[in-house]
């Protein structure tokens, strides 16, 4: 790590290569050695040279959300999504996050946005199904769940769990 350290700070410094680039990458190498404070400073200042590179911004969440501040990191998934309204990483933590913090409706939309601005990406259908049920709407969850079942490639225990909860939200349904 610290010749890669070593070789980033000579270029920033020498102004070698493209600066804000050079500072993203310092951050990515200081969150892999757990230098979380220096991370910080690295991908603000890539920021700040670039502030619409929604890649360094999404660090900058996951750095913030790795660090136990999440609301600063759904801020930042925010602004991701401002330059990259289709950034699959942003969308699902940001509406992660939203369901974590009782924001159903907005979850939903964001995971509902996700579906339709990338169709294959079908996790969105589990947190959407998920927004849905803590919603009340039983019946459109279980449509989600459903979908999510047949698209996604799931391993035996997951889909086992999540056609056993589809089977007892039926069962709600029918009043059993």
């Amino acid at each position: 790590y610290q010749e890669a350290e070593d070789l980033l700070r000579r270029s920033i410094r020498d102004g070698m290569g493209e600066q804000a680039d050079l500072w993203r990458r310092l951050g990515v190498l200081y969150v892999g050695q757990r230098r979380f404070s220096e991370a910080e400073r690295s991908y603000i200042q890539s920021i700040e040279l670039e502030p619409g590179r929604a890649e360094t911004q999404y660090n900058l969440g996951n750095l913030y959300y790795e660090t136990g501040r999440a609301g600063a990191a759904a801020e930042a998934y925010r602004r991701v999504l401002l330059y990259q309204r289709d950034h699959r990483g942003a969308l699902r933590n940001l509406g992660e996050h939203l369901l974590k913090v009782g924001e159903f409706a907005q979850a939903g939309q964001l995971f509902a946005q996700g579906l339709r601005l990338l169709p294959d990406e079908v996790i969105f259908y589990y947190g959407l199904a998920r927004a849905q049920e803590a919603m009340g709407q039983t019946t459109v969850a279980l449509s989600s769940y459903r979908s999510f079942v047949q698209y996604g490639r799931l391993d035996r225990d997951n889909r086992v769990a999540i056609e056993r909860h589809i089977k007892d939200l039926e069962r709600s349904l029918r009043g059993e």
